[in-house]
């Protein structure tokens, strides 16, 4: 069966490309200025970088680490394992949660303390608890960037401390971070201004969270803070608006609130989610021969987003390859072609067409019949 495939043009009949109301001219949106010597902002759904600046660079990250550590750690699923902090644990230099050598305190709420108050001994009973010592669960973290082909990363131990051989980029943290964002406890563990500290510790309260993007902006839900004397500030920093999230990683930079509310509003205002249903419209049905129907409806099989800025909506070129017409029996979810999306040489969106509903073939007396009937 041939395969009709048509690009999107004025004399195209199968389907139309839509014209998404736009004012003109349309605005540019210009990204704004900032301080930090390494920036990356990343949409968290497509992971196309927004805007990046030295974001390959390899540079000390310092607790921004900890993304790592709790990326790792709640993909292990071991959330209510009870971990015994050790000597070595209880005595971590840097921040800390207070613990105490012998306490037990569940995974779950380790990972609070560590990304809500950068806890260095959180981070480390954790790493001993998953992994037996730092060093292993540092080949733990390194692995986990390698599957996610992020090659400008390589870390020696599970919190930050400065080391000579321990670091990162702004787009591999960016990255990761958007990864982990897809965990639906990764989402909630950061965006929580505060945890009730865990009965069994040798203190009572609350935890409050230091990442200030979480009262500075109402959009603000994550992910971490980060501060070294070699390092300087550096955040890890996410926001969502109308369904969109983005996520924003500052390295070295002295004014790291101001600049991420700024770079987090740039990415959800100057871009927006466009699907192919917005940009082309395909043949709702398709002619089936032999059938006890002469059509079937056609859909797209999912229609996931992509960001753009307006004026490259107008630069989107649409492309629809779909079947002229099929031939009974026809089933439910046959695919039928497809439709793709391109934009300065490359494809940003592809949706398979499939079928809604099964048509049956006519007996052989029907289409007898359909003969003399012509």
């Amino acid at each position: 069966m041939m395969m009709l495939c048509t690009s999107l043009s004025p004399s195209l009949t199968s389907a139309k490309q839509r014209q998404i109301p736009l004012e003109r001219p349309v605005p540019l949106i210009e990204i704004p200025s900032h301080y930090a010597s390494a920036a990356c902002l990343i949409d968290v759904a497509s992971k196309r970088v927004l805007y990046a600046f030295h974001a390959n660079d390899k540079r000390r990250i310092a607790s921004l680490t900890k993304i790592v550590t709790a990326y790792v750690a709640t993909k292990t699923h071991r959330l209510h394992d009870v971990f015994l902090v050790s000597r070595v644990a209880a005595r971590q230099e840097g921040s800390s949660i207070y613990l105490k050598q012998g306490e037990k305190v569940r995974l779950q709420d380790l990972l609070y303390g560590m990304m809500l108050r950068s806890g260095n001994d959180a981070a480390m009973t954790i790493a001993q608890g998953l992994a037996g010592s730092p060093e292993q669960f540092a080949m733990r973290m390194n692995q986990a960037m390698a599957a996610l082909h992020l090659t400008h990363s390589h870390f020696v131990n599970p919190h930050g401390l400065d080391h000579a051989n321990h670091y990162s980029s702004a787009y591999d943290m960016a990255r990761v971070a958007a990864e982990a964002l897809g965990n639906p406890f990764f989402r909630q563990l950061v965006r929580g201004k505060k945890h009730s500290i865990p009965r069994g510790l040798s203190y009572e309260g609350v935890w409050i969270n230091k990442n200030k993007m979480l009262w500075m902006m109402p959009e603000a839900d994550g992910i971490k803070t980060g501060y070294t004397r070699l390092s300087g500030r550096c955040l890890a920093s996410s926001a969502t608006l109308s369904g969109r999230q983005v996520a924003l990683v500052v390295l070295n930079d002295p004014t790291d609130w101001i600049d991420s509310k700024r770079l987090l509003t740039y990415g959800l205002t100057a871009y927006h989610n466009i699907s192919l249903r917005q940009l082309v419209t395909i043949p709702q049905v398709l002619p089936v021969q032999d059938g006890i129907r002469s059509y079937v409806t056609i859909h797209y099989k999912n229609d996931m987003g992509y960001p753009l800025t307006l004026r490259e909506v107008q630069k989107v070129k649409t492309y629809v390859h779909i079947r002229s017409f099929l031939r009974a029996p026809v089933q439910k979810g046959m695919l039928v072609g497809y439709v793709e999306a391109v934009l300065e040489g490359k494809r940003i969106l592809y949706q398979p067409i499939e079928t809604n509903a099964m048509v049956l073939r006519k007996s052989g007396w029907q289409r007898f019949m359909d003969r003399f009937s012509m």
